[in-house]
Order: C-alpha cells, then sequence, then structure tokens
C-alpha cells in the first residue's frame, strides 16, 4: 500500500503543472498547418520531409481538425516541423481525490443495502455516525485492491 501510495503522489507531483494550465491553446486549423504557415513551409515542403505526396500532407491538416489522425501521424508530422509532440492526460483533480471520490460513490451506492442491513439488525445509525462509518468505509475500500473501485454496478 506504501509504494501505491507512492506511486500516486508522485504522479499527482509530475500531473500538476499541466492541472494548473488550465487554459489549453489549440490553433481552429490545428497544430500542422498553423506551424507550416507560421514557418513558412508550403505543403510541398512539408511533404519532402514527410516523405510523401502532397495530397497527403492536405489530408493529414484535414484530419487533425476533425480529431482523425493517430499518434504515430501526429508522432511524425511534428518530427517534420521540428516539434516534440506533447500528449497526456490530465486528471482534472489529483488522483488521490479522483480515488477517494470513486470510493464514496461505490459505497454510497450500497449504503441503502447496509442501512436496511442494519436496521434489521437493530443497530441503525444516525447522521454523523453515519458519515464516520461512511469514511471507514471509504478508506477500507481505498487501502485494497483498486480494481474494486472501477467495477459499475
Amino acid at each position: 500500500m506504501k509504494t501505491r501510495q507512492l506511486m500516486i503522489k508522485q504522479m499527482d507531483r509530475q500531473l500538476e503543472y499541466w492541472r494548473q494550465t488550465k487554459n489549453f491553446f489549440q490553433p481552429k486549423q490545428g497544430w500542422t498547418r498553423t506551424l507550416r504557415k507560421t514557418l513558412g513551409m508550403t505543403t510541398a515542403q512539408l511533404a519532402n520531409r514527410l516523405g510523401v505526396a502532397r495530397s497527403r500532407v492536405i489530408k493529414i491538416e484535414q484530419a487533425e481538425q476533425e480529431d482523425a489522425l493517430t499518434l504515430r501521424t501526429l508522432r511524425e508530422t511534428a518530427a517534420a516541423l521540428n516539434c516534440d509532440l506533447v500528449y497526456a492526460f490530465v486528471p482534472k483533480f489529483p488522483l488521490q481525490i479522483l480515488l477517494k471520490q470513486q470510493a464514496e460513490k461505490n459505497i454510497k451506492h450500497q449504503l441503502p443495502s447496509i442501512a436496511h442491513s442494519m436496521l434489521l439488525e437493530d443497530q441503525s445509525v444516525g447522521g454523523t455516525e453515519q458519515r464516520d462509518q461512511i469514511e471507514i468505509l471509504v478508506n477500507e475500500l481505498l487501502s485494497g485492491s483498486l480494481k474494486r473501485l472501477w467495477n459499475e454496478k
């Protein structure tokens, strides 16, 4: 468990920069066309650098605007433009928060059946006790295999 917590903290630290960068800029014409034009490069010149026909560059630029390019094509095109492709999934919240939210979601989904069982056993709990119990169950769930968090009920 300590290893997992360390991995989560390290990943959160690495992703923090990207999470703080809220406004990701994306040119309307796509990166390929925008950078090619900014660099003063023609489609024929980029095609030559990529080792493809000029018509392929036009298709690449169109496909990029439609979000229909493979990562390989994006990476090769970026390299031909002397650029690096930056690709990342940026969680909206720190990973520890996402995991806790998912665990709480699972527990709250199970709560009616747990509360019903406790009521039948004359062990029902009030608001504060129920919140404490939820916290305990969430912590237990997070200390086990995280795979269980993602089973959709």
